[in-house]
């Protein structure tokens, strides 16, 4: 008995099939992290729980249909995967609506309601009689693409005055994607109207995950959207050249999907950065939460408080008379020097310096330094100067140090306004 290799069991009819498998899957993996993301939030808005809703219909969707295009035979496998895009005009609806924060017409509602209980009446009762389902698909078709034109045509005529600068950006952005989406998504209907060689509906979906996690103020100009689209494409096309060198003998027809698979990969790719990038933005949400707590009007408060910051929670205040071994007018030279926070490396740096005015400042960096070194700590900070009060903390000396060296800046601040106001 000859056992096939394990991929076979993922391997299509024809290899640009393989790649149109591969690229609904890498859409329906993508949009369903973003899903995951959006479900961890505690306190959700009324736009993100109906953005919720329409991505898991277009997730759901994405990967029955690879399923279903791996076995085209099964029946009921197709009319199960087309089962939540009959959902998408009623998701898209009340996504809308989100958008714009205000209801849209009646009767953009009625149509919508209506286009997806035909969908999914007519998915149902045909799937279960016929053994063709090609009415199923150009009615499903005709649909999302009438309720996509209805609802960018409602983008474009909305009230720009309600809404907010960031909330127009967005909206345009959201326009945009509804306005390629429209072609792309027809293309998910290739082996019904004969064009073209790949299918490239999940491109659409992929573009407008991408835009919603978008920062508010880049959606200020649509140029920097296609700016960065545009970037997103060139690497495509880049991967997709270095896949054809590597893969010096496949046909020349392949050219087209091995860009499609390309864009999907390096636009999922994109996506997924910028939610390690939310993430990584809980270090600036706890920074800004523990910069409006009620502000402590002692020195003790202040190092109590400095505890309660994952930055500072191992970071030592050293009084004056802690520092009496110490060249009290070396400190003063070493630490004026315009920045907030000085760290280990470049004290380093300074007690090499020489030149007139620059002796003193180096022998207090040279201080500085073995002080460090005996707390065992990396960053050093003026609190007082009347007293002397140093703060100390420790944080890695990695490239992305200087963002933490600016929060740390802050957090001296906020202690010198604190000690100020105690006196």
């Amino acid at each position: 008995m000859i056992v096939p290799p394990p991929f076979d069991v993922l391997a299509a009819e024809t290899p640009a099939e393989s790649v149109d498998v591969l690229v609904t899957w890498v859409g329906a993996a993508t949009l369903l992290r973003y899903r995951i993301a959006l479900g961890r939030r505690r306190e959700r808005s009324a736009l993100e729980r109906r953005t919720g809703f329409l991505i898991s219909c277009i997730a759901l969707l994405l990967l029955l249909r690879g399923f279903s295009w791996l076995r085209p035979e099964v029946r009921w496998l197709g009319i199960v995967m087309l089962l939540p895009a009959t959902l998408l005009p009623l998701a898209m609806t009340l996504f809308t609506e989100g958008l714009l924060r205000r209801h849209v017409p009646r009767w953009t509602k009625w149509l919508a309601v209506a286009l997806t209980l035909t969908a999914a009446v007519t998915t149902i009762v045909f799937g279960m009689v016929h053994t063709s389902d090609a009415r199923v698909t150009y009615l499903l078709l005709g649909a999302l693409l009438t309720m996509m034109s209805v609802l960018g045509v409602l983008l474009a005529r909305r009230e720009r005055g309600s809404l907010s600068r960031s909330e127009n950006g967005l909206v345009r952005a959201c326009l945009l994607v509804t306005l390629i989406s429209l072609p792309l998504v027809a293309t998910d209907f290739r082996f019904d109207i004969g064009w073209p060689m790949s299918r490239l509906g999940t491109l659409g979906a992929l573009l407008f995950c991408y835009t919603l996690l978008r920062r508010p103020q880049e959606h200020a100009r649509v140029l920097w959207w296609a700016r960065d689209v545009g970037r997103l494409l060139l690497r495509a096309g880049v991967v997709c050249m270095l896949l054809l060198v590597a893969l010096r003998t496949a046909p020349r027809d392949l050219l087209v999907p091995l860009f499609v698979l390309a864009t999907a990969l390096v636009i999922a790719v994109a996506i997924v950065d910028r939610l390690a990038q939310s993430n990584a933005s809980r270090t600036e949400t706890a920074l800004l939460r523990w910069l409006a707590r009620p502000p402590a009007t002692t020195l003790h408060g202040f190092v109590r408080e400095l505890h309660h910051l994952p930055l500072t929670a191992d970071a030592l205040v050293v009084e004056q008379e802690d520092l009496v071994m110490y060249d009290y007018g070396a400190l003063c030279a070493a630490l004026a020097t315009g920045r907030p926070v000085h760290s280990l490396a470049r004290l380093r740096e300074q007690r090499m310096a020489h030149g007139e005015g620059r002796v003193e400042a180096a022998r207090g960096a040279d201080q500085l330094t073995d002080l460090l070194e005996r707390a065992e700590m990396t960053h050093v900070a003026l609190l007082t100067r009347e007293p002397l009060r140093l703060l100390l903390a420790n944080i890695p000396e990695l490239p992305g140090a200087a963002d933490a060296e600016l929060a740390l800046g802050a957090v001296v601040r906020h202690g010198q306004l604190a000690v100020a106001g105690a006196r």
